[in-house]
């Protein structure tokens, strides 16, 4: 059994991370008023433990390692997630991937790897991360335009 994943730049700074493995689910209803983006599901605006008591409700059994305290599990891993060095928020999430807003000077790479780093380590503790490699699409024609300027 393995955790593999891989990541796809696109447009404006935001990557996709794809993984084997199922991922948190993060609440798509979860919005407050004038205070964020509504595009934006997570970020470091977001109240983290009532965001966390909604993922864990939302998550209820589908992961064995938080079945003892899921919301605990929830609220460390959202804790964990909003200091992942780059990452400006989390856009938009899905069984086996999740769409990210990066900051301009950070290196996608690390910030997925990382990303996947803490999906192993909170929900599959038996398991190390695999990069399938990346897919750079849109990030390698923005940066020869940059430096070709």
């Amino acid at each position: 059994m393995e955790f593999r994943y891989s990541w796809q730049c696109g447009p404006r700074n935001r990557v996709t991370v794809n993984c084997s493995r199922e991922l948190p689910g993060f609440p798509e209803t979860w919005h407050r008023r004038g205070r964020i983006r509504q595009e934006e599901l997570f970020s470091r605006l977001t109240h983290i433990a009532l965001y966390a008591e909604v993922m864990a409700r939302m998550n209820t059994q589908c992961f064995h390692v938080e079945q003892a305290g899921c919301q605990q599990t929830m609220e460390q891993f959202l804790r964990s997630v909003v200091v992942i060095e780059g990452l400006e928020s989390v856009l938009r999430s899905r069984r086996y991937s999740i769409d990210l807003q990066l900051s301009a000077f950070h290196d996608p790479a690390a910030v997925a790897q990382r990303l996947a780093a803490l999906c192993c380590e909170y929900f599959y503790p038996e398991l190390q991360p695999i990069s399938d490699g990346d897919e750079r699409a849109d990030h390698d024609e923005s940066a020869r335009s940059i430096s070709t300027e």
